[in-house]
């Protein structure tokens, strides 16, 4: 079911096939997966309540808390819909998988899938009609890529219908194919995993996405530091050649002021996001109407969308389920002798990261960010006891967020 699921989510045949256009698959592949849970008898990690469940549970709680407050704006019926079906997708990832074996296999999976994305990715790039396979033409580009003698970037279909979120796939799958590039896998493997690293490249690159430029950095930088074992030295090294690719970039894919203003434009729907905090600390405005009050954009940032619509509480709540998830992954690794699974628990957090750092420049709170928290679940079922959220966590995760914003405010300062 997994397989089905990430098929549906990234391919979408739905959305662009003919046979299946307008198909309700979500109202179709839900029971039938509750079905295949209860009848392999794993329907019982649905009915376990684990702290980092209980972190998500009150996050989606307060959606529902800030949309009530906020009722008279007018209420979101689609989110609080979405938030209940992630959910549950939560949960049916974690229970869908229960050994480590599946949780690998899921990762060839989302590898197999990217894989075909980026070859459909090269071809609609290059195509002589400049369209893709579900018809999509090239998106919107910046002047100096045009003068660099670019045709425009690539996209997809569904939440992927964006370069910026199209870029996400190849990210999050890319630290799942780095694993199998190093130690303790055999030449042949590595070798064949090190050649697929140039589809994933050239995707990345057509996107033009400065955001998932610099994930795809992020994720090359924590990798290449937990396989070197992180010494200073080798973390200077590493630093060092990542710098020098970011320089050697073409300029429209890292300049912070360009011609046509759409990095200004984040940077000002940043400050509206700020402006909103400040006078709704508590509740926010409600989720889904960030764009309500700034007249026709969102946030481009995923912590800042949630701060405006949710307050303190809900950015605090999510952060804390996120932090959750990451520290499951360190708490497996601490407690675990195999290479190869350890290998794959750092390849799970690293995508993890790597999507948040995506985050910070593209609305990413997709079903995507909730399925990685259920692989994050099902492998904190491989660890005894449930990892806690201690006092000292809170403290973490508060002083994690306020750096954020305090971060946040001094760059808007500095930028203008």
């Amino acid at each position: 079911m997994i397989a089905v699921y990430l098929t549906l989510l990234l391919i979408s045949p739905q959305d662009w096939l003919s046979p299946l256009l307008g198909l309700p698959v979500d109202y179709i592949l839900y029971p039938i997966w509750l079905a295949v849970l209860l009848a392999t008898g794993r329907s019982k990690y649905l009915l376990r309540l684990t702290p980092q469940d209980g972190l998500l549970v009150l996050f989606v709680l307060w959606v529902y808390v800030s949309a009530l407050a906020n009722f008279a704006a007018g209420v979101d019926g689609q989110h609080l819909y979405m938030y209940a079906k992630w959910f549950v997708l939560y949960k049916m990832v974690a229970a869908s998988l229960p050994s480590l074996d599946h949780l690998r296999r899921t990762a060839v999976v989302a590898i197999s899938l990217a894989l075909v994305l980026a070859a459909e990715s090269i071809q609609h790039f290059h195509s002589a009609s400049l369209t893709g396979w579900a018809g999509q033409p090239l998106g919107w580009i910046d002047p100096a890529a045009v003068e660099a003698g670019l045709p425009g970037r690539t996209q997809w279909v569904s939440i992927f219908d964006g370069p910026g979120v199209f870029c996400v796939v190849f990210t999050i799958a890319l630290p799942f194919l780095l694993q199998y590039v190093s130690a303790p896998y055999g030449l042949l493997r590595r070798a064949a995993a090190a050649s697929l690293l140039v589809p994933f490249g050239l995707a990345i690159y057509y996107t033009g996405s400065r955001g998932g430029f610099l994930a795809t950095l992020a994720v090359l930088a924590l990798h290449l530091g937990v396989r070197s074992r992180i010494s200073t030295f080798k973390l200077a090294a590493v630093g060092g050649a990542l710098s020098a690719v970011f320089l050697a970039a073409p300029a429209y894919m890292t300049t912070i002021h360009d011609a046509s203003r759409s990095a200004q434009h984040r940077v000002d729907m940043w400050i509206e996001g700020l402006e909103m905090v400040r006078y709704n600390p508590l509740f926010g405005v409600g989720r889904g109407h960030f764009s309500d009050y700034t007249g026709s954009l969102i946030a481009h940032n995923s912590a800042v969308e949630l701060s405006a619509e949710l307050g303190l509480p809900g950015v605090l709540l999510w952060s804390a389920a996120i932090f959750m998830a990451l520290k499951t992954v360190l708490v497996f690794v601490q407690g675990s002798t195999n290479e190869r699974d350890r290998a794959y628990a750092y390849a799970l957090g690293i995508s993890v990261a790597g999507y948040l750092v995506s985050a910070m420049f593209v609305t990413l709170e997709y079903e995507t960010l909730y399925f990685l928290l259920g692989m994050t679940a099902a492998l904190g079922h491989q660890v005894e006891p449930s990892v806690r959220f201690s006092r000292r966590d809170a403290a973490v995760v508060a002083s994690l967020v306020t750096v954020f914003f305090l971060g946040l405010r001094i760059f808007v300062a500095l930028y203008y």
